[in-house]
């Protein structure tokens, strides 16, 4: 079996280069890749003059290489070329056609059109591949069930990738999130491909209102589009992601034995600190884990790898471990990385990541 072993060299803001050693047995040959620091868009050690208030997860990439970042704080989007040179600026805070107020998701799609979901609008817009004008936008409807869009995470040639949460009865019900294609006339189609648990929330009684918090070290659904078309999804509990073709049709899962550190006594007085009088108690009698999630996030590259970030047994931890793993659940490489650098996207070529939510590095995967 071939594995890789990734090393980061240099600091957490002057990091240059990666190295990537792929070790093949019964042969004296050594393949060698590295990511190379090409350039950073935004932020103190950005070139093109943007600053950005809150990425999150906003980076997508289309095929002719040009990057897009969207900025939560004051909702739009900046296009910039391959080269991180900025192009132009898309949309504004607002609820008019090709305005946003809660950018939840931004990714490109078949002919490397731009894709965005609004999660406060419930709205999909799309725009042009070349102008980058407002194509169309529409509001996605409730299921047949009443499930209402909360997410969506891709379109392919049958429409788009919508994740439909369950409404429940209160914050502490057990709710499930259903991904369903949405058709290219806005229509749902009602076979769930993938479903999971939701996000749990706990209700706090306040002594004048009552309120909804995410359960302490909760479990989050993750949906990505891989290549051919397949879903990658799995909770972050545990490393079982399930690969699923668009209608449903399971591929397999990619598994991993990696279990998230014991909650620990502290963690729970370091998670209650900030809230006051008996919520803190609340919180405490509500808890249901003992254990952290496996992993924070995972994204897919374009070989059909998972690219996993594991959890770390110390929150304030400054590094962290990121797992690649193939489509048999093998270990073929491993990586560690700051923790304030997050990778949102992988190409064959390049590998673009967040660094403290306020600027994108892109780096040149080179392999020898």
């Amino acid at each position: 079996m071939k594995s890789l072993y990734l090393i980061l060299v240099g600091c957490l803001v002057t990091v240059t280069s990666l190295s990537i050693t792929r070790i093949q047995p019964n042969s004296d040959h050594t393949a060698e890749i590295a990511l190379r620091q090409l350039f950073a868009i935004g932020g103190d050690t950005g070139t093109d003059g943007v600053f950005f208030g809150n990425i999150g997860s906003l980076v997508t990439v289309d095929d002719a290489g040009r990057i897009f970042v969207g900025e939560k704080q004051s909702p739009k989007i900046y296009a910039f070329t391959d080269e991180g040179d900025l192009i132009s600026e898309i949309g504004q805070e607002g609820e008019a056609p090709g305005e946003f107020k809660s950018l939840q998701a931004i990714y490109t799609g078949p002919g490397d059109t731009l894709y965005t979901f609004d999660s406060l609008l419930r709205r999909i817009s799309a725009f042009a591949p070349g102008s980058l004008e407002l194509a169309y936008a529409f509001t996605v409807s409730n299921d047949s069930m009443g499930n209402y869009p909360s997410g969506f995470f891709g379109a392919n040639d049958s429409g788009f990738l919508v994740v439909f949460e369950e409404s429940g009865q209160g914050a502490d019900s057990v709710r499930s999130v259903h991904a369903k294609i949405v058709d290219w006339e806005g229509g749902v189609i009602q076979n769930p491909s993938v479903r999971l648990p939701a996000i749990e929330w706990i209700t706090l009684k306040g002594p004048i209102r009552e309120m909804g918090t995410h359960m302490p070290f909760g479990r989050y659904p993750i949906f990505r589009l891989g290549p051919a078309e397949q879903i990658f999804a799995g909770s972050t509990g545990s490393i079982d992601i399930a690969i699923m073709t668009a209608n449903g049709m399971s591929r397999g899962h990619i598994t991993h034995p990696y279990r998230g550190a014991s909650v620990t006594s502290r963690d729970i007085e370091e998670y209650v600190k900030n809230y006051w009088g008996d919520l803190p108690n609340q919180i405490r009698r509500a808890m249901r884990y003992e254990s952290r999630p496996a992993y924070s996030t995972f994204q897919v590259d374009e070989k059909g790898r998972t690219w996993v970030r594991l959890t770390s047994e110390d929150a304030e931890a400054e590094t962290s471990r990121w797992l690649v793993l193939d489509a048999e659940s093998r270990v073929v490489g491993e990586l560690t990385l700051p923790s304030s650098i997050i990778i949102e996207a992988v190409t064959s070529e390049r590998a673009y990541a967040t660094m403290d939510n306020f600027s994108v590095v892109v780096y040149q995967i080179d392999e020898t």
